[in-house]
């Protein structure tokens, strides 16, 4: 819940700070503000691309296909375990595999 409150309070900020007829910040306030606005809108737009190519390269990836029917396994991280591991042909085992995944987990 606090997630979607704290979306709720960014973008009613963004609105302040893009709407010119509101008095509750100052002229050069609102112009500092406004390139942090455009410069978040631009990450925004650049995550939505590269989630559109990770999801292009999922669905024509057989591996990662694959492996996104692994319960709670999505296509970014099907993609990303796709594109990790590589040839799976490499492990003698599943337990040799998930020794070598075990090196990467945050403890």
């Amino acid at each position: 819940m606090w997630r979607l409150l704290g979306d709720w309070v960014f973008e009613r900020l963004i609105h302040i700070i893009c709407d010119e007829t509101d008095d509750r910040i100052s002229t050069m306030v609102r112009r500092a503000l406004g390139h942090l606005v455009n410069q978040h809108d631009q990450q925004v737009m650049q995550i939505l691309d590269l989630d559109r190519q990770i999801v292009a390269w999922h669905r024509g990836n057989e591996v990662s296909r694959r492996l996104a029917t692994i319960p709670d396994i999505g296509p970014l991280a099907a993609s990303a375990l796709a594109a990790t591991i590589g040839d799976a042909k490499v492990f003698r085992s599943g337990r040799a595999q998930r020794g070598w995944r075990g090196q990467f987990e945050i403890m």
